[in-house]
């Protein structure tokens, strides 16, 4: 048996199960032994969970993990050189990040890209063309670092104006999805196109940034898609004067001053919860708020009153 463990954000972790379901598990001999996303164990976080033992890294025989840029013990930088030193004979398979920040306001991991606020530009000014080439060279350098198959950025690059990619700049769509895992299956020695997969929804959603017109034109896009030029402007004038104070606009009617979460007399402050001056609950787990004694998820995640867009999930 043929033991695997995965690190890293949602591309991996959220849709590990669609691609490497029961069948190709049975068929390649393969048991996943852990799926774990990164930021639950970056101490910055809001939402820190715990530490990370690294033991677990001793028990596998293939690691699939997403490089990132903490200086944690979920860097994986030190997950990897941990895994050279103590368990030569196991295999890893570095990925990373497929983040495509084009829109004029982009969703960063921790919050809205507090750089798209103050680098805020007219709509009909921005030029999509030099932005796009931007970060297909940022994808290529990215690639160089992994055993991910660059011709995914290719892919990237023909198909942007054929077909729908990303919802938002961190959140691919199963389309492209797809190619990040056929990468992953082939350096796990399986091929893909063995297995056919009925897509019922999109792996991994929570909104869709919309296009602008500009963005439309620019890039000649080819299929169709909503714009709505609106939703920016709005955005940036009802959150401008709070990212010109330092504050953090995490999620719609949510500001985070100094690590502190304010949303309709709801304060998270160092994972206690706080309703109407009564504490709720002491020990919150990962991504949830009470509201009204009632648990409910939310994606909210915050990093010292900083939007830093290269530690993502």
């Amino acid at each position: 048996m043929i033991k695997i463990g995965l690190f890293g954000s949602c591309q991996l972790v959220t849709c590990y199960d669609f691609f490497l379901n029961d069948e190709v598990k049975q068929q390649n001999n393969i048991n996943i032994e852990f799926a774990l996303p990164f930021y639950i164990y970056d101490i910055n976080y809001i939402y820190y969970k715990c530490k990370i033992d690294y033991k677990i890294f001793n028990e596998i025989d293939i690691l699939i993990i997403e490089n990132n840029k903490l200086n944690c013990e979920a860097s994986s930088q030190k997950i990897i050189q941990y895994c050279i030193k103590n368990h030569k004979n196991i295999k890893i398979i570095k990925t990373c990040l497929i983040k495509f920040p084009i829109f004029p306001i982009n969703w960063s991991g921790h919050g809205e890209n507090k750089k798209d606020y103050e680098n805020w530009k007219d709509l009909d000014k921005i030029d999509y063309k030099q932005k796009f080439n931007y970060l297909i060279s940022k994808l290529k350098n990215d690639f160089t670092y992994t055993n991910l198959d660059i011709n995914i950025v290719k892919f990237i690059e023909d198909n942007f104006n054929k077909k729908l990619l990303f919802t938002h700049s961190l959140h691919p769509t199963n389309i492209l999805l797809y190619e990040l895992w056929k990468s992953i299956f082939k350096n796990l020695n399986i091929d893909i196109t063995n297995y056919n997969y009925n897509y019922t929804e999109e792996l991994v959603l929570f909104w869709i940034n919309p296009f602008t017109s500009k963005m439309i034109i620019d890039l000649n896009i080819q299929f169709h898609i909503d714009f709505d030029d609106n939703f920016y402007i709005k955005r940036y004038n009802q959150n401008k004067d709070n990212i010109k104070l330092g504050n953090v606009i995490v999620e719609d009617n949510v500001i985070v001053e100094d690590n502190v979460i304010v949303e309709d007399n709801v304060i998270v402050e160092d994972n206690v919860i706080v309703e109407d001056n009564v504490i709720v609950e002491d020990n919150v787990e990962d991504n949830v708020i009470v509201e009204d004694n009632v648990i409910v998820e939310d994606n909210v995640i915050v990093e010292d009153n900083v939007i830093v867009e290269d530690n993502v999930h």
